[in-house]
């Protein structure tokens, strides 16, 4: 493993925080930031955004659900990993939890957590939790969410469909490597 290098400046020190844009949804946030380099303070934005869940979940036989929406930011259909925002107050396997009932239907038989990550360093400040769980072989319930289209897919045909760009998210095909890597289950690869 190679060693990291030593910062040659000081840290850098946040003097002030505040609000520039507000929705429900996402607030702009300014940072006035003293880079420890000699030079005047900087302003740097971020977008904040309500922490996510997202999950490989994986059938008996192998294959993965997934989930076609229409996507507005992106103006198409998109195949994504079930997902969704944590709620206030909420905890993040609940809300996990919560997500795959409503985009899937499907019950869970177990769950691993893969880690808490950062979406991008960046830009935005929010943390975004990875999950792989074990689910029955078929819905128990009805898809509730609106809009959602649920498909099944193995690892293979998920690799082949990242290969062409037909699975583009790069978060979620981000999840996809987390449980390829750490989860010790061979039988979904």
């Amino acid at each position: 493993m190679s060693k990291r290098p030593q910062l040659k400046s000081s840290i850098p020190v946040v003097l002030g925080k505040k609000e520039v844009f507000s929705t429900p949804w996402v607030r702009l946030m300014e940072k006035q930031v003293d880079l420890a380099n000699g030079g005047p303070p900087q302003a740097f934005y971020a977008l904040e955004q309500c922490d996510y869940v997202a999950m490989v979940a994986v059938t008996p036989s192998g294959k993965v659900l997934t989930v076609r929406q229409y996507r507005p930011a992106v103006e198409q259909f998109t195949l994504e990993l079930p997902a969704g925002t944590i709620e206030h107050g909420e905890d993040p396997q609940v809300a996990c939890l919560r997500e795959l009932e409503e985009e899937t239907g499907h019950t869970p038989t177990k769950v691993q957590s893969l880690g808490t990550y950062f979406p991008d360093t960046g830009r935005m400040l929010n943390i975004q939790y990875a999950y792989f769980i074990e689910v029955s072989e078929t819905p128990a319930k009805p898809v509730t969410e609106a809009g959602v289209e649920l498909e099944y897919y193995t690892f293979a045909e998920l690799q082949e469909m990242i290969r062409s760009g037909e699975f583009r998210h790069q978060l979620h095909i981000s999840v996809l490597l987390l449980a390829a890597l750490l989860v010790s289950e061979p039988k979904w690869k």
